[in-house]
This record gives structure tokens, sequence and C-alpha cells, in this order.
């Protein structure tokens, strides 16, 4: 049985992956503007919460770096 923690935190690890593939798409869609790839390590920081997400551009993978 999945309890409410494991989905909550479910969606907010799918939530997050998400909003890291978009960035990359789009990136990748306007390279010509800038002449370049500009999708690089980032973090993402959630003000309500106050943690922070970080991504590695070689494994594609984030994680959580700080919670508050």
């Amino acid at each position: 049985m999945i309890n409410k923690v494991q989905v909550r935190r479910s969606l907010k690890d799918n939530s997050i992956s998400i909003f890291f593939d978009e960035i990359k798409v789009d990136s990748k869609k306007n390279i010509g503007l800038w002449n370049k790839d500009l999708y690089e390590s980032m973090m993402i920081l959630n003000p309500k919460t106050g943690e922070i997400f970080a991504n590695d551009t070689a494994t594609g993978n984030y994680r959580l770096i700080k919670n508050k």
C-alpha cells in the first residue's frame, strides 16, 4: 500500500523531472538564437518549502541539495 507521503514525493519528483526536461527541450529548440545550447547545470528553488534541486547535465539526473 502506498501512503500519502510517498504519493506526494512521487508527484514532486515527477514535476521537477518534467521541469528540467522542458528547459532542456526549449534550450535545444532555440539554439539558433544564441548559436549555443544554453542548457547547463542549474538550481531550482521552491520558495514555499526552501527546497533546492540541482541537475547534472552529464547524467541527466537531478537531486535535492537542500531541504528546509
